[in-house]
């Protein structure tokens, strides 16, 4: 199916690099374990015009029900932002309504429907919303902020667009670093380049979770097989953007990134803990945010979650959904039940408990979240 699907995605209202075949396909072979793929495809007059790519697994909610779950592939792991489904420009009514009139018909297969990571925009959100009223199903939903830096037409515009107390600390760090010795700020441009910097990245990214006494990302399997077949990929394609600083021939910082659609896509990093006192993570965005804008990338997307830091680089909020679908059933209405009770709870907390409490919680779950990154 790659070349229809990737036909398809530059069609439509939906293309971004979180739904080419290229990422869902390492993807898929990475973390598929256990699942079954369930991708529909929809055609008109024999052509095709949507595709709703799903996977099925069966999960366990509140230690008591076992759920058939239909997922957007890609999610779940972590790794993927704005995922959706896929029409042609212009048919995403038609689209969606075949979606849901062949999920109708085959109750039997799911229990629940998650669409997580969907764009706020999606223009299929509000169609599959009046749908799922008039079928009287359940709907719960969530927002989840973002973080993009829309950038200008030069360097300079930019850093006086910061705070003057973050843009002197980066062109103090800048400054700083480059007197340091011999640095190379660099970008992996062959194939042959690739895995000694995806090694580094996956060594340096531990490294700096050893120290608060977690570990990273990157000790599982899965997750190393899928940078390695996804990084080769996007590589091929012109799509990667792994940026490094070495010090004599030793790398100390890395941004992994790709570029698609005139964005750039921060997926993950990682620095030498040796080197944090120099602000190489730091300098190394600069780089990477100066090397987007003499290219006249439009802008630098940090992905979920929105933090101090992002916002002190210039970032404004962008926000996605998390979507729970059901139809109505003794099963379905507890799971939905007890899911808005603890949602509830948790705002009604929000108002009682002290400040201090709720800066913890907020702490650790930031900290939970940039484990990615």
């Amino acid at each position: 199916m790659e070349d229809d699907w990737n036909n398809l995605l530059q069609e439509s209202e939906t293309d971004t690099i979180f739904l080419t075949f290229e990422w869902l396909a390492s993807w898929w072979r990475a973390y598929g374990s256990g699942k079954q793929l369930y991708i529909l495809r929809i055609e008109q007059d024999g052509r095709l015009i949507g595709l709703a790519p799903f996977y099925r697994q069966r999960i366990s909610r509140f230690g008591l029900l076992s759920l058939r779950v239909l997922s957007i592939l890609g999610d779940g792991s972590g790794d993927s932002d704005y995922l959706d489904w896929i029409s042609k420009r212009g048919r995403e009514e038609i689209v969606t309504h075949a979606v849901i009139d062949f999920l109708s018909e085959v109750r039997g297969d799911w229990d629940l429907i998650h669409l997580n990571e969907v764009p706020e925009i999606s223009p299929h959100l509000p169609i599959l919303r009046r749908l799922a009223y008039q079928k009287r199903w359940h709907w719960n939903e969530r927002l989840v902020p973002c973080s993009c830096v829309d950038l200008p037409l030069g360097w300079e515009e930019y850093l006086q667009s910061l705070k003057p107390r973050m843009r002197t600390k980066i062109r103090s760090l800048m400054r700083r670093l480059e007197q340091e010795g011999q640095i190379r700020f660099s970008r992996c441009e062959e194939a042959d380049d690739l895995h000694s910097r995806l090694e580094s990245l996956f060594q340096l990214h531990n490294q700096r979770w050893k120290l608060n006494g977690q570990e990273g990302v990157f000790v599982g399997p899965a997750r190393r097989r899928f940078y390695q077949e996804m990084s080769s990929l996007l590589l091929s394609r012109g799509w990667l953007r792994f940026y490094s600083i070495a010090v004599e021939d030793h790398y100390i910082a890395h941004q992994f990134c790709f570029e698609y659609g005139n964005r750039m896509f921060l997926l993950q990093e990682g620095f030498a803990p040796e080197w944090a006192e120099h602000g190489v993570g730091n300098v190394l965005r600069a780089y990477v945010l100066r090397d987007c804008i003499e290219r006249k990338v439009a802008s630098y997307d940090f992905l979920g979650g929105v933090t101090e830091h992002k916002l002190s680089w210039g970032a404004g909020i962008k926000k996605s959904l998390r979507v729970a679908v059901g139809a109505r059933n003794v099963k379905n209405g507890f799971v939905f039940v007890l899911s808005q009770g603890i949602q509830l709870v948790k705002k009604c907390l929000k108002t009682v408990l002290p400040e201090r409490l709720l800066a913890w919680g907020r702490a650790v779950k930031r900290s939970a979240a940039s484990r990615r990154q």
